[in-house]
């Protein structure tokens, strides 16, 4: 009767026992379904950050790297919450033989249940930073936005105002090449005076003697003769004076002077070596209606080429009325 009263008593104390296991088990069931539902929670917070990083440009790459990041930490999660069922499963077995166990069990699920928090608030302040970070970089080209329309505005400005300087100092050249025009053919149409004239055959200079040019080119005017080699102003003005001289061949040299009404104006040297060695003088001077230009030798024994190389010209600049 004694042992059947301790074998009734043994089954109280084993019934007890297995219902304070259940009653652990259920509650390990449902801390294992909270994890589940965090993890659930913690991929779709995920989904939505990837989804926002997707939107910024210039971050994609790095965001991407944090967010496979992110989401290779949420499958570690995954695997690990998988390897505590499975652990769980088996502890549960355990438990049915040894009920030590089930406290350093709920030591191991506290401290995975605070892992998975500080994980949550990791990814909530990568969030934040993320967020923080799209705004910056929306600002930045915000700004760049505004710069490019300020600098579009100013280049269609400046353009358009080098374009009307443009028309307007085209327009006013065109005006001054009219004026020029019509003052040129005015003046050529009263002012048309002037000569040119060379040598025909070399010839001896002796000193001093008027250099007689007798081929006449053009002699606008009539004030040159080429019979003597002089030219008569025919109206009072401003004229221009050219010359150019050429020595014979051998070692002769010639050496002449423009002369206007009696005085010299300006001279010219040539002298023959192994070629010809041309000079040209040049001058201008007010010559009064009548008064006379030649060119005067200057020395005995010169002796001057003929043919293209010797010519000389006079031109009307100014008319006096």
């Amino acid at each position: 009767m004694k042992l059947q009263d301790e074998n009734e008593a043994l089954r109280a104390q084993m019934r007890l026992r297995m219902e304070d296991t259940d009653s652990r088990h259920e509650r390990m069931q449902s801390m294992m379904l909270m994890i589940s539902n965090l993890t659930t929670k913690l991929q779709a917070e995920n989904s939505s950050i990837y989804s926002q990083l997707l939107k910024v440009s210039d971050l994609t790459s790095g965001l991407q790297a944090e967010n496979d990041s992110i989401y290779l930490q949420l499958l570690k999660v995954s695997d690990l919450t998988s390897w505590l069922q499975a652990e769980n499963n088996s502890i549960y077995t355990q438990l049915l033989n040894v009920g030590d166990l089930m406290a350093g069990l709920q030591s191991d699920n506290s401290s995975i249940y605070s892992q998975l928090q500080a994980l949550s608030a990791d990814v909530i302040q990568r969030r934040a930073q993320y967020e923080e970070q799209h705004t910056a970089l929306q600002e930045k080209v915000r700004m760049l936005q505004t710069q490019t329309t300020n600098l579009d505005s100013n280049l269609s400005k400046r353009s358009s105002t080098l374009e009307e300087r443009l028309t307007s100092h085209v327009t006013q050249l065109q005006q001054k090449d009219q004026e020029l025009v019509q003052m040129v053919i005015r003046r050529t149409s009263v002012d048309l005076i002037g000569f040119h004239a060379r040598l025909t055959n070399d010839v001896d200079a002796p000193n001093p003697k008027t250099l007689v040019l007798d081929r006449v080119e053009y002699n606008a005017g009539g004030g040159y003769d080429s019979t003597t080699g002089i030219f008569t102003a025919p109206v009072t003005g401003l004229y221009l004076f050219l010359a150019t001289i050429g020595a014979s061949s051998g070692d002769a040299a010639a050496n002449v002077h423009i002369e206007v009404n009696g005085h010299a104006r300006t001279g010219c040297f040539s002298k023959y070596s192994t070629n010809i060695e041309l000079s040209t003088c040049h001058g201008a001077d007010r010559v009064v209606k009548g008064q006379q230009v030649r060119i005067v030798t200057e020395r005995d024994k010169r002796r001057i080429r003929g043919g293209w190389w010797t010519t000389f010209t006079v031109v009307l600049i100014q008319r006096e009325d």
